[in-house]
């Protein structure tokens, strides 16, 4: 369930407000701290900083349904830890969620093996909730293991659930954010939205 939700009549315009708590999980290092410094402030540091249990951020997407009802999604993500040996505080932090995004780096293929255990982990504490996943620091591209055609492959084999983002570049980054919000609102409100996915930067 939403952590709210209410609906706001202003003439003859229906507006629903939700707000959601969405667990932002993977490895150290594999960029989910940057993701959320890209979507939230449109800004990107290349230091890395380790995160020390989690951080929280939030912004608002507006979305339409098609029945023409319009939404204002609050998302609340939680930025968590990404060390193995912390998985009881991981839980901890995930409890509550209503939606999730896994990260892996696209030039670690350890990261992308390990997005099973992290999605095993979240269903366990939380069932079964929207979950997206983003393969970050796509534009490494060329420095990765893995060949552009393979990840094309996974991509289109996923569309709409897998994400080669950037938080650098800003690549698909928006597209990823709003995807989890748009499931989410489904979710909610037993209808689809119609409002299309934003540019991938």
């Amino acid at each position: 369930m939403p952590v709210y939700g209410h609906t706001n009549r202003i003439g003859s315009m229906e507006t629903a407000t939700f707000k959601f708590k969405v667990a932002l999980l993977g490895e150290g290092g594999v960029g989910k701290t940057s993701l959320v410094r890209r979507y939230v402030l449109n800004e990107f540091d290349d230091k890395y900083l380790v995160t020390i249990g989690a951080k929280t951020s939030s912004k608002v997407v507006r979305l339409e349904t098609e029945q023409g009802q319009e939404i204002e999604c609050h998302l609340q993500v939680w930025d968590v830890m990404g060390q193995r040996h912390f998985k009881n505080l991981q839980k901890n932090f995930v409890k509550g969620a209503q939606g999730g995004i896994i990260v892996s780096d696209l030039t670690r293929p350890d990261t992308m093996k390990d997005t099973e255990n992290w999605s095993e982990m979240l269903f366990g504490v939380t069932g079964p909730i929207p979950l997206v996943y983003a393969v970050n620091k796509c534009d490494l591209l060329k420095g990765s293991p893995f060949k552009k055609e393979t990840l094309d492959d996974i991509l289109a084999s996923n569309k709409g659930l897998i994400f080669a983002t950037s938080a650098k570049t800003g690549e698909n980054v928006e597209a990823m954010f709003f995807r989890i919000a748009q499931l989410l609102c489904e979710n909610a409100l037993g209808t689809k939205i119609t409002e299309p996915t934003p540019p991938s930067a």
